[in-house]
């Protein structure tokens, strides 16, 4: 394996983990120099935007749950049916961590209680941020994966309409040669028969 394989396998998996780490860091550090602005900013993104965020976890889990439903009821001849194990495995284990990713983000709003202040206050603030980067970045990876999957299938999706259609176009004719083979062997056969009454009538 290339140098360069190498280090896109090691963003794909450890990717939004190193950047949720280094965000995680990066906080702290604006917590601990800047703490109003920082908290401000929490409240900004957590209160005030919370509904906003709350629809884009709840459309995430309905998109995620329908391609789950699409992998379980997969065509032979759709372009799923052509993904290798190891596309179709990575693929459901990313749509498995963003669904849990935006189910976790909607579950942890709900303890935002009232009562809480302070230091509890700053370390909920603190993990329900880092759960919406989580939600955002998860749901980008599964995008971007799904665009490189079918990049190529989308491109030629029109040239496999085309040639779809003028398979079915081929096969309609071929059933319409059967037919009127059939019925011609049919005409011959009542022609045989009848042949064969009229010479044992006259006979």
């Amino acid at each position: 394996m290339h140098l360069l394989d190498r280090i896109v396998r090691f963003l794909e998996k450890w990717g939004i983990m190193i950047f949720l780490f280094i965000a995680t860091l990066v906080l702290l550090c604006l917590l601990y120099f800047h703490r109003d602005l920082t908290l401000n900013t929490f409240k900004f993104f957590l209160n005030e935007k919370e509904g906003a965020f709350l629809t884009i976890a709840g459309i995430f889990i309905g998109i995620y749950f329908a391609i789950f439903s699409f992998f379980i009821g997969i065509k032979p001849d759709s372009v799923m049916a052509d993904l290798d194990d190891e596309d179709i495995l990575t693929l459901v284990k990313y749509l498995r961590h963003s669904f849990v990713g935006s189910f976790v983000y909607i579950f942890l709003t709900l303890l935002n209680f009232p009562f809480l202040t302070g230091v509890f206050k700053i370390c909920f603030y603190f993990i329900l941020f880092v759960s919406l980067l989580y939600m955002l970045l998860s749901a980008l990876k599964v995008g971007i994966y799904m665009y490189i999957t079918f990049k190529a299938d989308v491109a030629n999706l029109k040239d496999n309409v085309e040639s779809a259609r003028e398979e079915s176009i081929k096969l309609q004719r071929m059933l319409n040669l059967f037919e009127d083979f059939l019925e011609e062997e049919k005409r011959k056969e009542r022609e045989s028969r009848n042949e064969r009454i009229r010479n044992n009538d006259s006979d």
